[in-house]
């Protein structure tokens, strides 16, 4: 599924964990509603426009992520030409 390196395990680890509800929660609202943890979720496992979001699984089923992993994720959309139609780069 999603192959982690040791070495983005340690970074993510020194970063803080966060689990996917807090990292949900602490993301700005998308036209006057909170983003789901099950939107972060799928930007781990699927991407959004071939972006994933950093995150590791720990005790075979729960995955984290970190404040850090989000500011890259968001930046690295970000940073990718606008497409036609979206309307804010979180909506799942």
């Amino acid at each position: 599924m999603n192959e982690v390196s040791e070495a983005l395990a340690m970074q993510l680890m020194n970063e803080g964990l966060i689990s996917l509800a807090k990292a949900a929660a602490e993301l700005p609202l998308v036209r006057g509603k909170r983003v789901s943890k099950s939107s972060v979720f799928r930007w781990i496992i699927r991407g959004k426009r071939s972006v994933k979001l950093e995150a590791i699984k720990l005790n075979g089923t729960n995955f984290w992520t970190t404040r850090q992993a989000l500011a890259r994720f968001a930046a690295r959309l970000s940073s990718l030409p606008h497409e036609q139609g979206a309307s804010n780069e979180f909506n799942a």
